[in-house]
């Protein structure tokens, strides 16, 4: 089982005043069916539309829908990063349309600062699942189970971000995270026993 993320970069920003308050707003695609993206893969309009169909039911239609700025390392939503609350969803064609509202939390104003000067950002589907090669291409099957949707400022790399493999219900992070962890850590860290066991501890405990 993987986590599967895909990333769409083409999202629109549009303010609407609510209560005499400005909200920003992200809007644009935020999923792709029946044709093969940039990843290689390719999502089945029956699975995409099913997963979509009870996300708005549970999450969306009940103020839950929430998603974090940039990738995470795994499937569950850490409230620390939620930056938006998607508020709209549904099909159009073989595509999903959306729209998400940025939030007063610190992440939620690091990125309406960003947009509001300029900058873009895009929409990455974070969902968990398998695939099958068809003809050449990934085709996500029908155990994929949706989760959320992020945002990520730098879609154009976010590939090398896409994969985590879990094993005995345990997520088992790959070789990058562990040396941006090593390459995070001083001098003082590398002389520090109870920092240097905690990060023993963690990836020793994954396995």
């Amino acid at each position: 089982m993987y986590l599967i993320t895909e990333t769409i970069s083409d999202i629109s920003v549009i303010t609407e005043d609510i209560d005499g308050r400005k909200e920003v707003f992200l809007t644009g695609v935020f999923l792709e069916s029946e044709r093969k993206n940039r990843n290689g893969r390719i999502y089945p309009k029956s699975i995409l539309e099913r997963e979509i169909n009870r996300y708005k039911t549970d999450f969306v239609n009940t103020n839950r829908a929430f998603g974090e700025l940039s990738h995470p390392t795994k499937s569950e939503i850490n409230p620390d990063r939620i930056s938006h609350l998607v508020t709209e969803i549904h099909s159009d064609g073989n595509d999903f349309r959306g729209k998400t509202k940025l939030l007063n939390t610190p992440c939620g104003n690091i990125v309406r600062g960003i947009v509001e000067g300029g900058g873009q950002f895009g929409i990455s589907s974070r969902g968990m699942g398998s695939t099958k090669s068809v003809n050449g291409i990934n085709e996500v099957q029908n155990d994929y189970d949706f989760v959320c949707l992020d945002l990520v400022p730098n879609p154009s790399g976010i590939d090398c971000f896409t994969e985590m493999v879990m094993e005995n219900s345990v997520w088992v992070p790959k070789a990058y995270e562990i040396k941006e962890d090593i390459a995070d850590l001083t001098s003082k860290d590398l002389h520090d026993p109870a920092k240097m066991l905690s990060l023993f501890e963690k990836y020793m405990g994954a396995l």
